[in-house]
């Protein structure tokens, strides 16, 4: 989804200087418009990027731990929809939630961080994401990645190919 919401990003801004050049700034708003439009509609609507990211298995039908009971308890609370709980096929402890909208939520934890911690620890663990997904935190993180991800193809541009090109000998 980076891949493709970067990409809208460069078109974009190429049209926008297009339609100001060729027929000013009603143009160049109308442009930049319908690219929100597009935006949304990526951000929104289209399946997360961090779902693939790693080995996930869905909890529903293998709760040993009660999860999905901690998970829709602290929902309830927050009056949010039950977040999905998958677990990571990891070596390490790893927690974290995603949120793309209140309809699309999901909280993702490593089969070694709740095999490592006690259950009122997990109950914890399970609330905070619950609350940092209520509180559109988890959303904010996505924009903040994602920007961060943009931000950080910018400078590997740079470096790779303007700032090493003044650097090379000329044959």
């Amino acid at each position: 989804i980076l891949k493709t919401w970067f990409f809208i990003e460069v078109v974009g801004l190429a049209l926008m200087v297009g339609a100001h050049l060729l027929a000013g700034r009603y143009a160049t708003l109308a442009v930049f418009i319908f690219m929100v439009f597009i935006n949304v509609l990526i951000l929104f609507f289209s399946k997360p990027h961090v779902y693939h990211l790693f080995e996930t298995t869905p909890i529903e039908g293998k709760d040993a731990w009660n999860l999905m009971c901690m998970t829709k308890k602290f929902a309830s609370l927050g009056r949010i929809p039950t977040p999905e709980v998958y677990l990571l096929s990891l070596d390490s402890s790893l927690s974290y939630s995603f949120s793309n909208s209140s309809l699309g939520s999901a909280i993702f934890l490593s089969e070694t961080l709740v095999e490592d911690l006690s259950a009122s620890e997990v109950e914890a663990l399970i609330a905070y994401e619950v609350a940092r997904i209520s509180l559109g935190q988890s959303f904010l993180a996505v924009i903040a990645s994602s920007i961060g991800y943009v931000l950080n193809l910018f400078a590997e541009y740079f470096d790779k190919y303007i700032l090493l090109q003044f650097l090379k000998k000329p044959h």
